[in-house]
């Protein structure tokens, strides 16, 4: 299970830095699976914003 769950984090991580560099291109573009890869993405850096929200002291 640990190993699953780390390699969608690098999985996570590679998408999200190609992202930036690599948005406007075709390929990228045309992908069937980035939009997926993008809304595990997205989904995990809203979590992370609460978690971190919680955690703060008040």
């Amino acid at each position: 299970m640990f190993g699953i769950a780390r390699g969608a984090l690098i999985v996570m991580v590679i998408l999200f830095i190609s992202n930036l560099f690599l948005s406007e291109t075709e390929p990228w573009q045309q992908s069937t699976l980035i939009p997926y890869g993008m809304a595990m993405t997205e989904w995990s850096r809203i979590f992370i914003a609460d978690m971190n929200a919680v955690n703060l002291p008040q």
